[in-house]
C-alpha cells in the first residue's frame, strides 16, 4: 500500500486503485497536508496486480537505483545544510505508527515524529536548486528492529520535475524519539540539535580547509534541512544506499580491510577539527559552538539515574564470568567499581587536555559506519553517520571505543599496533598538510590509549550486548524515565545474562577477552593460581 502527498499545482502522479492508494491533493493556495491514521496505513511497494503509477520508467529519471538488499542497509542519518524551522501555524504532516509496515520495522512513536510538505520543499530546493518542482512525496521505511537507537530513521521518496521532466530522488529522514520524560529527554533533544550543529555547520567547514589542502572532505553524508521544534526534532540527509554504502553485520566482530577505512577516516576528522579550531577566531570550538556544552554530565542527579543503569549492567558481567575458572578475582574487581563506574566513564568524556584535544565522533561502533564496496567484495569507502555524540576530548576515547566495541579479541590483539598505527598515519598526515604541529607522538598515543582502557572496558561492557542483539533483546530507550530507570536497568541485566546463555552467542567470549586485555594492562590485578 502506498500513500503520496501531491504537491500544490503538480497533476496526480500516482493512479491506483481506491484500496491501495489514499491520496491527498492539495488545493491552490494551500501548503500543507494533513494526514490521519486513516489516510496512513502501509507505505511499502504496490503488490502485483494492483494498479501502478501512471509515470512510466521512460517518463522518470531516477537520481538513484536503490540496491535490491536496501533492507539490510542501515539509512544514513544524515543530510543538512541549512537549518530551516518550520513557519509557526504550518500544517503539519503526522506520521502514524501504522507506516511502512512491509519496508521494515515501523518507526516505534510514529504517531510523534512529523515531516511536512514544507521540509520535503526546502530539502529538494537545496539539493536540486530552485527549478526543481516538488510534484509528490511518501515514506517508506527500510530499517528495522536494532539498527538505531537514539533516534527514528525512515526514507522520503520525492517526485519532482525540472524543466517539464519527472525525476526521483530519495532522502533520509532522521526523527528523534519522544523519550519519557525528565532529565534523559532533555538530553537527548541537545544531543539532536548538536548532531544537526554538526551536519549542518561543523563538519562543512572542516571539509572546506581539508579540499584546501588537498585532502578528501569528512565521508559523512550530505545534510539538507534541519528542524529542532522539541519534540518535532527531523534532519533530511542524504540516501547513501543509492551510492552503495551498507551497514555491516553488527554481530560479527570487524576485520582488517573495515577497520582500516574507519581508522584513517577518524584521523583524518580528529585531525581536521585541530585545523577548524586553529583558524577560529577565539581558537575555541567549545565557545564557537555552546552545543558541546554538558552540564548534566556533572549534576549529581543525573549521575545518580545512570549508576542504576551502569551498574546493573556490571553485575550482570559479573554474573556472566563467575562460573569461568581462575577468574575470581575479575568477578571481585568488576563488582568493587560497581559504585565508581559512573563517575569514571563521565569524568572521562569531561577531561580536557590541550595536548589530546580533538573533536570525537563519541558513538564509534559498528552501527555508526556504512561501507561500500568494490566488485570482489572488498570494502573501498566509509562514511561516518550518527553525529549526536561528538564533543572534544581525548582521541584515545574514539580508539577505546571502537575497539572494545566493535572486535573479537583475536583479531583485535593481533592486529592493535598497525590499527594505531593506522589511525596515527592518518591523523599526523592532514595536520602536516595544513601546516600545524602534531601534538603528540606515536609512543604518547599509545601511552594515552593505555591510560584509558578503563573507558574502553566500561564500553565493552556496556556496547557488547547491543552489538550482539537479536530483535527480542533490543531495548527501548523511549521508554525510559526519571523514576523508571532503576526497574528499566534491572530488566536489561536479566537480558544481557540469558544473551550470554544461547546458543552460540559470542558475548561471553568478547567479555572474557576484553578482561584479558585488562588484566595483561594491569588494570586487573591478583590473579589468583
Amino acid at each position: 500500500m502506498e500513500e503520496v502527498r501531491k504537491a500544490p499545482g503538480g497533476e496526480a502522479q500516482t493512479h491506483m486503485t481506491e484500496g491501495s492508494v489514499q491520496k491527498v491533493e492539495v488545493p491552490h493556495g494551500e501548503s500543507k497536508t494533513h494526514l490521519t491514521e486513516e489516510t496512513v496505513r502501509k507505505l511499502g511497494e504496490v503488490p502485483q496486480g494492483e494498479a501502478k503509477s501512471h509515470l512510466t520508467e521512460d517518463s522518470v529519471q531516477k537520481d538513484e537505483e536503490v540496491p535490491q538488499d536496501t533492507a539490510q542497509t542501515n539509512l544514513m542519518e544524515k543530510s543538512t545544510q541549512e537549518v530551516s524551522e518550520v513557519p509557526q501555524g504550518a500544517a503539519k504532516t503526522h506520521l502514524t505508527n501504522k507506516i511502512g509496515q512491509e519496508e521494515g520495522e515501523a518507526p516505534q512513536d510514529a504517531a510523534r515524529t512529523i515531516l511536512t510538505e514544507e521540509s520535503v520543499r526546502k530539502t529538494l530546493e537545496i539539493d536540486k536548486g530552485s527549478e526543481a518542482q516538488l510534484l509528490s512525496w511518501q515514506i517508506k521505511n527500510f530499517t528495522k528492529k536494532g539498527d538505531n537507537y537514539a533516534c527514528e530513521v525512515t526514507s522520503v521518496v520525492v517526485q519532482y520535475a525540472v524543466d517539464g521532466v519527472p525525476r526521483e530522488k530519495t532522502y533520509v529522514a532522521k526523527m528523534n524519539r519522544v523519550y519519557g520524560s525528565g532529565q534523559f529527554l532533555g538530553m537527548m533533544q541537545t544531543y539532536f540539535v548538536r548532531e544537526g550543529t554538526c551536519y549542518l555547520e561543523i563538519f562543512p567547514r572542516m571539509s572546506e580547509i581539508l579540499e584546501r589542502y588537498g585532502h578528501h572532505g569528512i565521508r559523512i553524508p550530505k545534510a539538507y534541512y534541519g528542524s529542532y521544534e522539541k519534540g518535532k526534532e527531523v534532519l533530511l540527509l542524504e540516501d547513501l544506499r543509492a551510492k552503495g554504502f551498507r551497514m555491516y553485520d553488527r554481530r560479527r566482530g570487524l576485520d582488517v580491510p573495515h577497520a582500516t577505512l574507519v581508522l584513517q577516516e577518524l584521523g583524518r576528522m580528529h585531525a581536521a577539527s585541530i585545523l577548524l579550531e586553529r583558524s577560529l577566531p577565539n581558537r575555541s570550538l567549545n565557545k564557537t559552538w555552546d552545543v558541546f556544552s554538558e552540564p548534566w554530565l556533572e549534576d549529581e542527579n543525573v549521575r545518580k539515574m545512570f549508576q542504576s543503569m551502569v551498574s546493573n549492567q556490571l553485575e550482570g558481567a559479573a554474573e556472566i564470568v563467575e562460573k569461568v575458572p581462575n577468574y575470581e578475582h575479575v568477578v571481585k574487581w568488576i563488582r568493587n567499581i560497581k559504585d565508581e563506574a559512573v563517575e569514571t566513564y563521565f569524568d572521562s568524556l569531561l577531561t580536557l587536555n590541550t595536548k589530546f584535544s580533538v573533536l570525537i565522533h563519541g558513538d564509534c561502533w559498528t552501527n555508526n559506519f556504512l561501507f561500500r564496496y568494490d566488485a570482489a567484495g572488498v570494502p573501498i569507502e566509509v562514511m561516518l553517520v550518527d553525529l549526536q555524540y561528538m564533543r572534544q576530548v581525548s582521541p584515545v576515547l574514539d580508539l577505546n571505543y571502537f575497539l572494545y566495541s566493535s572486535f573479537d579479541g583475536h583479531d583485535r590483539k593481533t592486529n592493535f599496533q598497525a590499527f594505531l598505527s593506522t589511525y596515527y598515519d592518518s591523523f599526523k598526515s592532514v595536520l602536516e598538510a595544513g601546516g600545524a604541529p602534531v601534538p603528540f607522538t606515536y609512543e604518547e598515543l599509545r601511552r594515552e590509549f593505555n591510560d584509558n582502557m578503563m573507558f574502553g572496558c566500561l564500553s565493552a561492557i556496556f556496547l557488547v550486548p547491543t552489538a550482539l542483539s537479536e530483535d527480542d533483546d533490543v531495548v527501548r530507550l523511549e521508554d525510559i524515565t526519571d523514576d523508571n530507570m532503576d526497574t528499566f536497568s534491572k530488566d536489561r541485566q536479566q537480558k544481557f545474562v540469558r544473551m550470554s546463555q544461547r546458543a552460540g552467542s559470542a558475548l561471553k567470549d568478547r567479555l572474557l577477552d576484553t578482561f584479558e586485555d585488562m588484566i595483561e594492562a594491569e588494570i586487573i590485578c591478583e590473579r589468583h593460581k
